[in-house]
């Protein structure tokens, strides 16, 4: 019971705050400044969350917004209602872990970003749960690349 009060509290918070409001992505204004998107609603930038969805009202995308630009997480779904694709937002930009997903539910590619820019590891994954490819990226720069076959057999490694 004091976990479902405590959830219940935590929305009516979200939901109560004066700079903070839910809208859908039609309803904005959407432009790009130094290769960052800026959502603008009733002409000032938006802060809230965008909830997209579709003809028959299912959610498939939810994205946070603070003072006009995508901060936290960026969560869309395939038309089957399962996760298509989760993704952190720093500032506008791609930050920490972009994770996407196969229509069967499994993962398809785990991207690592720093301030928009890939760095670290990028693993793509075939629907089969095996290795599709692994990269390694510093600073935006390929530093590693590897490829596999359907089966795992490394096809390419430099």
């Amino acid at each position: 019971m004091k976990k479902i009060i405590l959830l219940y509290s935590l929305l009516l918070n979200l939901n109560c705050s004066k700079d903070q409001i839910n809208i859908n992505d039609d309803l904005l204004d959407v432009y790009t400044k130094n290769g960052v998107l800026i959502y603008r609603y009733n002409e000032k930038v938006f802060s809230g969350k965008i909830i997209d969805k579709d003809l028959n009202g299912k959610i498939i995308k939810i994205q946070s917004v603070n003072d006009g630009l995508l901060n936290g997480n960026s969560i869309e779904y395939f038309e089957n209602g399962k996760l298509k694709e989760i993704a952190i937002f720093q500032n506008g930009r791609l930050d920490q872990t972009r994770i996407l997903f196969h229509k069967n539910g499994l993962i398809s590619e785990f991207i690592n970003y720093n301030d928009g820019v890939l760095n670290g590891s990028y693993f793509s994954f075939w629907p089969n749960k095996s290795i599709k490819s692994i990269n390694c990226y510093e600073n935006g720069l390929l530093t590693n690349n590897e490829k596999f076959d359907l089966f795992g057999k490394k096809l390419l490694s430099n």
